[in-house]
């Protein structure tokens, strides 16, 4: 039910499709109704259906050449409109990667801070276990085991919470905003490729410190603690 310019307007839904024109949801009326309630003959946008053996860019070309160059009009294919919403590279997604990939290189750097700080602060722990007779291969071993756990801890975390708060988040568009279900698509190459990415950032965070660590003197390491 509608309150129309035109009055109250009553229409049984025919169907449910999924549209993404608009993030409110669109709604199909017959032009006709739609003129006579919404008192409106103004149109933004049309959908041209051409036969198959048609080529796209004759069919662009006629219109544009019809239209005439001095209407502001627009004339795109069904597949450069695919491409220009869903591509990557795209300009309603570069944003959206932008915030990722700023995301991501936070989550990075934090992994990277914290390895290394939890390296610096035990040099005099390293320095106890190497007079214990400890060797710096087996120390190496130890630290390597223990950023790489952390690391595939982090990502696996990461996934985990990434996955929950994608359908939190299309919920909520269907809820709030869109009225449309949105497909769930979960990135898991992405995921995978953020596990050797994590490893690689723990084994630079946890052996550069150490490796700093064994070169200084002992008795230096020793008054650290």
């Amino acid at each position: 039910k509608f309150d129309t310019p035109g009055g109250p307007l009553t229409m049984p839904v025919a169907g449910v499709i999924r549209d993404f024109q608009d993030p409110r949801g669109v709604i199909y009326v017959a032009a006709s109704l739609y003129q006579r309630y919404w008192r409106d003959d103004r149109w933004d946008k049309f959908r041209v259906f051409t036969k198959p053996s048609a080529p796209p860019e004759e069919v662009r070309k006629d219109i544009l050449d019809r239209i005439g160059a001095d209407t502001p009009l627009t004339v795109l294919t069904r597949s450069e409109v695919e491409q220009f919403i869903f591509n990557p590279m795209g300009q309603q997604m570069k944003a959206s990667y932008a915030q990722v990939t700023l995301g991501a290189l936070v989550a990075l750097l934090a992994l990277l801070n914290l390895l290394a700080l939890s390296v610096v602060e035990r040099r005099g722990t390293l320095a106890t276990f190497r007079v214990l007779g400890a060797h710096k291969k087996e120390l190496r071993r130890t630290l390597l085991i223990e950023a790489s756990l952390v690391a595939g801890i982090s990502v696996l975390a990461g996934a985990i919470t990434g996955a929950v708060g994608l359908r939190l988040v299309l919920d909520a568009t269907y809820t709030v905003i869109a009225g449309v279900r949105l497909e769930y698509i979960y990135p898991a190459s992405l995921a995978l490729w953020c596990l050797p990415v994590a490893l690689g950032a723990a084994t630079l965070a946890s052996v550069w410190p150490a490796e700093a660590a064994f070169k200084a003197p002992l008795i230096e390491s020793l008054a650290y603690e």
